[in-house]
């Protein structure tokens, strides 16, 4: 990039671009040649105007990168409620949907149930394998938790009541 004279200016840009007698940064497209003390006032303030540009373009930029940075803020919070509202919804389902025979929740034909069903992308039948008995095989819908000498089990009511009997 070719430098301008400068008459008698000597300094820095806001570019931070030293300069001295006779030069210019040569980034502002207002600088030219002068020869006289008051042509280098007018050069200097066209090239200050060209930096003022340039700053002004550097403040609006950041700027933007803060409301981006809120805006990214405020769409994480959102994104956490979203979520806390699914699995709400998948709370209530678990809970009001029909358990079926091959161990997941059916809608049954109930307009809410599909509606929330529809909400949440599931299938119906929607497999729940965290919501049957564990005892192993066992399909039905768990109903019934105890301690166990092996930890904390989620049993139907079928399997609770033979591991009670057990326990006598």
């Amino acid at each position: 990039m070719n430098s301008t004279p400068i008459d008698t200016y000597a300094g820095q840009c806001i570019h931070g671009v030293p300069y001295g007698p006779g030069w210019s940064c040569g980034l502002c497209p207002n600088a030219a040649e002068t020869s006289s003390p008051t042509q280098t006032i007018l050069v200097s303030q066209a090239f200050c105007g060209g930096c003022a540009a340039l700053r002004d373009t550097r403040a609006e930029a950041a700027r933007l990168a803060e409301q981006l940075e809120a805006a990214d803020a405020k769409l994480a919070e959102r994104e956490e409620e979203i979520e806390l509202l699914r699995e709400a919804l998948a709370g209530m389902l678990r809970q009001f949907a029909y358990w079926t025979a091959d161990g997941g929740l059916t809608t049954g034909g109930l307009s809410a149930l599909e509606n929330a069903f529809d909400a949440l992308g599931w299938d119906d039948p929607h497999p729940d394998p965290a919501g049957r008995c564990e005892e192993p095989g066992c399909m039905r819908q768990r109903s019934c938790g105890m301690p166990t000498p092996d930890g904390y089990r989620w049993l139907c009511g079928e399997h609770y009541r033979l591991a009670r009997r057990a326990d006598r």
